[in-house]
């Protein structure tokens, strides 16, 4: 395909390297991410270029922890390639999406009308024995602390310490997943 033709089959604006990220956010996503920036890499090394930053243009209704976490993954890897992340949305981010956009490492942005909604963790279907429920359970708090973990830190000003942080994001929990 032509670097045109690849632009709409990927929701890809070479020109303005934009990706747009729109539904729901499944495991793939990371990969998916990686898939797109290697695509306009090429095309910018064709050009002569470096790229130095990219947007994500958001609209989604979130999605999978672990698409979260493969996102995340991808934001480290530009940062150590010196490629700064810009997002946008203009309709809903919700859930794991508003990580995705508030963990650009570069300018953030939302239209007036976007809508924003952080809530716990959705489980649909607990099961096993009690040891594995137990540890499954332990695992969504662990993993609950580390995703209200990230809107502090990137909500923060300064580095903060881990202690510090994990601290702050119960108080976060507390306050927006309704918990004693």
């Amino acid at each position: 395909l032509k670097f045109m033709e690849m632009q709409n089959a990927y929701g890809i604006n070479f020109e303005t390297r934009t990706f747009y990220v729109a539904g729901e956010l499944t495991e793939h996503l990371g990969t998916d991410l990686r898939l797109r920036f290697n695509m306009l890499k090429t095309y910018y090394k064709a050009k002569g270029e470096k790229i130095t930053d990219i947007t994500l243009d958001v609209s989604s209704p979130g999605g999978t922890i672990y698409s979260i976490y493969g996102a995340l993954d991808f934001y480290t890897e530009l940062k150590r390639e010196g490629v700064t992340v810009n997002t946008i949305t203009n309709s809903i981010c919700m859930s794991a999406a508003t990580i995705l956009v508030c963990g650009a490492t570069g300018t953030r942005k939302a239209s007036k009308r976007a809508s924003f909604m952080l809530h716990d963790i959705q489980v649909s279907e607990v099961g096993g024995t009690a040891t594995q429920v137990k540890n499954t359970s332990q695992q969504l708090m662990d993993d609950q602390l580390e995703l209200f973990g990230y809107y502090v830190e990137y909500s923060s000003k300064v580095d903060i310490e881990e202690k510090e942080r994990n601290r702050e994001a119960k108080k976060w929990i507390k306050k927006y997943c309704k918990t004693n």
